[in-house]
């Protein structure tokens, strides 16, 4: 009997997908799926020219993968001595074959998806052995024992559903572009002529900007000496430190021009900084609501080759791409090292990236040849050829990391076996939705757990808790600066316990505070899946407690997102009694400034939160510090929501802010307000217009609601949205839970 082990098998097919040059407003319709832009062609000798109508429309295609596994037993042998070396090919009904035949089975794709049932054990048939043998029963059996059947979105889906593409850009400032004020330097402002970086920056940021509705770009600038006399490789070209971000491509122009006549170039080229800046941000939206793009424009070899490296393979796990454009006649070696189209990069530890997030393009490719001189040509040939990565690069993300699934065609309902249900159908739905298998067990392969060492039904508090001590150690040893040695050692007992799949990527060191800060808040999450796992088997009626209904629409709508082509709306709204948490909130009752706040997160954590409240992680930190974060507008807090299917929840909570402390950039080692404060406030450059904010009574306390759009507040912030930031978990009592469709 020959029995090899299960054979996993994908099949995929999916449409190829372009991020491509539009011209009057192409981009913006591309985002928009189907829009219709009517377009006025210039005079030609006098005459006016006829308009011509482009519409743009997404291919349809299927995105559906299958996964199957299949067991196979009793098959012929092939091999006169020993055993066959067997292998399953799947083919469209006519296509050829020419191997080593053994039998054939045919099905179809609709019995496949029952699964591991008695009907899907197939006999494998060799027509030829069955025409000579009167008594051919068949060449042995192939049993199906999976199938699941996902719908993948796509990066069109991605962007109809409200993901933003924010976009950086670094200049090289060092003194081996010349001169500016020389024509012969790369710097040089010609009247009539972009120079190679303005064409750059046109050519990418012109296609870019369209998928940002606020179109706020940060610009940095690296390798100048500032007018203080400093050397720096990741400065403001704005020169505001605060608040570096200028409005759309424009802007970023008017920035670097005005730039030129404040610095003097300088040297190395070093591009770290930048990158581990970007980072910094990235790793804050690692939700699927931002993905970003790191333009770096540069003149000549890198000269912080490793720190790169490091730098990169670290952000390869984060919603970034980075692009690298080669100015001038430089030779750029590294730069195609970095590009790691055919190799994966390793940092100086020897861990290696998670995927390839690297484009490097040099401008010279694109000037004279069959572009001539033009560098419009250029630049339309520029763009298409280092934004075709993005779409793809965004999808292997978003499929890694990101836990939404816009069509989640196989549902597993883990409450089939309750008969009596107390419970409206819309609050049972409810239940289903929060405590469904499937989603827990996407969040756990996104943080790269071995499911077949710790499934979703072996997770149990004793080692999540022996997860956190080890990751105590961790810290101590990182912060004492202990050997790459002892870090490693520390690193696999945290792996024995929490074992993680690496496929046949080495186990990393975790060495570096970024890295651990990342496996901490990994095993936060972890913890918080475990909580609802303990909870699984209670029935509906305890699980939602005392969730009601109660309409606060306006509040929703008046502060949602404006952009025509994510349209939230809202579905039910429960009210929400946590046990015990009335009480823990009495020990604020003299705060008498409070505020309905809205909070937003990943499906697989809001059981946890509806359990046990909100928690601040002990070793959290976020813009405002070891703290957490609410919002007055859903627009904001949308973005932190991790749908299943298209259903997404958010919470409304009762927020003692009382005296607010402001800050208008970030304070990351904040533990606490300071003396006399109770809050903290992130002073945002837009806020809820706060003369049509209405006020509520609630458990005797006068609680404000903001019930009007957003308008500016003429804060010069880092802070886009207003952000009220809480350190005492006890300051904050959850209200109500919104059940919305993305």
């Amino acid at each position: 009997m020959f029995q090899p082990a299960g054979v996993l098998l994908v099949l995929t097919e999916r449409e190829k997908e372009h991020v491509g040059v539009r011209d009057r407003g192409s981009g913006q319709a591309t985002v928009n799926m189907m829009w219709t832009v009517l377009t006025n062609s210039c005079k030609n000798r006098g005459r006016a020219q006829g308009n011509i109508i482009v519409r743009f429309k997404e291919v349809n295609a299927s995105k559906d993968e299958v996964t199957l596994q299949f067991k196979a037993s009793n098959l012929d042998k092939k091999d006169f001595f020993g055993k066959s070396d067997p292998f399953l090919r799947l083919h469209r009904v006519n296509d050829d074959q020419s191997h080593d035949f053994i039998g054939a089975f045919s099905t179809t794709l609709n019995e496949l998806s029952r699964g591991a049932v008695e009907a899907n054990i197939f006999p494998v048939i060799n027509p030829k052995k069955q025409a000579k043998k009167k008594n051919y029963k068949d060449s042995g059996q192939i049993q199906v024992l999976r199938c699941t059947i996902q719908q993948h979105q796509s990066f069109l889906d991605y962007i109809k559903g409200g993901l933003q593409m924010q976009f950086m850009v670094a200049i090289d400032f060092t003194a081996s572009n010349g001169n500016p004020t020389h024509p012969s330097s790369l710097h040089y402002i010609h009247p009539q002529q972009p120079n190679q970086y303005v064409a750059a920056i046109k050519a990418i940021g012109e296609i870019i900007q369209d998928y940002n509705s606020k179109k706020m770009f940060p610009v940095l600038g690296f390798g100048a000496k500032l007018p203080d006399g400093q050397v720096s490789h990741d400065f403001a070209v704005n020169f505001n430190p605060q608040n570096p971000c200028v409005q759309g491509v424009d802007g970023i122009l008017q920035a670097y021009q005005a730039a030129l006549s404040r610095i003097q170039l300088h040297s190395p080229t070093n591009f770290s900084p930048v990158i581990n800046l970007l980072s910094r941000y990235a790793s804050e939206a690692r939700d699927g609501s931002t993905y970003f793009t790191l333009l770096i424009i540069t003149d000549g070899e890198i000269t912080d080759m490793q720190q790169t490296k490091n730098a990169i393979v670290m952000a390869s796990s984060l919603p970034m791409s980075i692009i690298i454009v080669g100015v001038g006649n430089a030779e750029f070696d590294a730069m195609e090292i970095l590009d790691s189209d055919n190799c994966l990069l390793t940092d100086s530890n020897g861990r290696g990236a998670e995927r390839d997030i690297v484009q490097f393009v040099p401008f010279r490719d694109f000037l004279g040849g069959r572009f001539g001189n033009n560098i419009e040509s250029s630049k339309a040939a520029l763009a298409k050829e280092v934004l075709a990565k993005i779409p793809d690069q965004v999808l292997e993300y978003m499929r890694n990391y990101f836990l939404v699934q816009l069509v989640a065609r196989t549902f597993i309902n883990i409450f089939q076996q309750l008969t009596t249900c107390t419970l409206n159908p819309a609050t049972q739905a409810l239940i289903e939705l929060i405590f469904d298998k499937d989603m827990f067990e996407d969040a756990m392969r996104r943080f790269d757990i071995d499911l077949n060492k710790m499934s979703f039904e072996k997770l149990n508090r004793k080692d999540i808790e022996k997860g956190f001590k080890i990751l105590d150690k961790l810290k101590e040893a990182l912060e004492r600066k202990d050997t790459l040695e002892e870090l490693s050692i520390l690193s696999s007992e945290f792996y024995d316990v929490i074992p993680r799949n690496f496929g046949t990527r080495k186990k990393p060191v975790i060495n570096n505070t970024v890295f651990f800060q990342k496996e901490y808040d990994t095993l936060g999450d972890l913890e918080d899946i475990q909580i609802a796992q303990s909870i699984l088997n209670e029935k509906p009626e305890q699980q939602a407690r005392q969730i009601r209904g109660l309409i606060i629409e306006r509040y929703f709508n008046e502060t949602k997102p404006t952009n025509s082509w994510q349209n939230l709306v809202l579905q039910e709204i429960w009210k929400v009694d946590r046990e015990g948490e009335e009480e823990r909130f009495l020990a604020h009752d003299g705060i008498m400034d409070r505020k309905l706040l809205w909070y937003g997160t990943d499906m697989a954590l809001v059981a946890a939160i509806l359990k046990n409240g909100f928690c601040i992680k002990t070793h959290s930190s976020g813009r405002g510090g070891r703290s957490i974060h609410f919002v007055s507008e859903s627009d904001k807090s949308s973005g932190y929501v991790r749908p299943f299917g298209n259903k997404g929840l958010m919470f409304l909570t009762e927020v003692a802010i009382g005296k607010q402390w402001k800050i208008y950039k970030e304070s990351r080692n904040l533990m606490h307000p300071p003396e006399g404060y109770d809050s903290v406030l992130a002073c945002g450059i837009q806020e809820p217009d706060p003369a049509f904010d209405t006020v509520i009574t609630l458990d005797g306390k006068q609680v404000v609601v903001p019930q009007a759009k957003p308008r500016p507040t003429g804060n010069h912030s880092v802070f886009y949205q207003s952000e009220y930031l809480i350190y005492k978990e006890s300051q904050t009592r959850i209200r109500y839970l919104l059940l919305i469709d993305f």
